[in-house]
């Protein structure tokens, strides 16, 4: 990883990119309109990074944090783009105050 995962206000920021490569999704990103695009055989997800939207199979949620562009990568709170793939607070997404360390718990179907 070329940028380290850092906490903004409370939210633990993460380059979008590894995460979803962690998760086997395919990333791209459109410099025109400044969009992040993940996709995997259930999810399409395109995160705008000038706004506080994530678009979940082309259902418009609403970020919490906007994006930001550190080191030439999109960084966003994991624990968003956790949710945006279905996974839950406390079950799937685990926080650890101790160690300032987040699981992300997510079954990928062997291919």
């Amino acid at each position: 990883m070329d940028i380290a995962p850092y906490i903004k206000d409370g939210r633990t920021m993460i380059p979008i990119r590894y995460l979803a490569e962690a998760l086997e999704m395919k990333v791209s990103w459109d410099a025109k309109t400044r969009t992040v695009f993940l996709e995997d055989d259930n999810f399409k997800i395109e995160i705008p990074v000038d706004t506080n939207k994530i678009i979940v199979n082309g259902e418009e949620r609403e970020s919490d944090v906007m994006p930001e562009i550190k080191s030439g990568r999109t960084m966003l709170p994991i624990a968003n783009i956790a949710r945006a793939l279905g996974l839950v607070d406390g079950k799937d997404i685990i926080w650890d105050a101790a160690n300032k360390q987040v699981t992300i718990i997510r079954k990928i179907p062997y291919k």
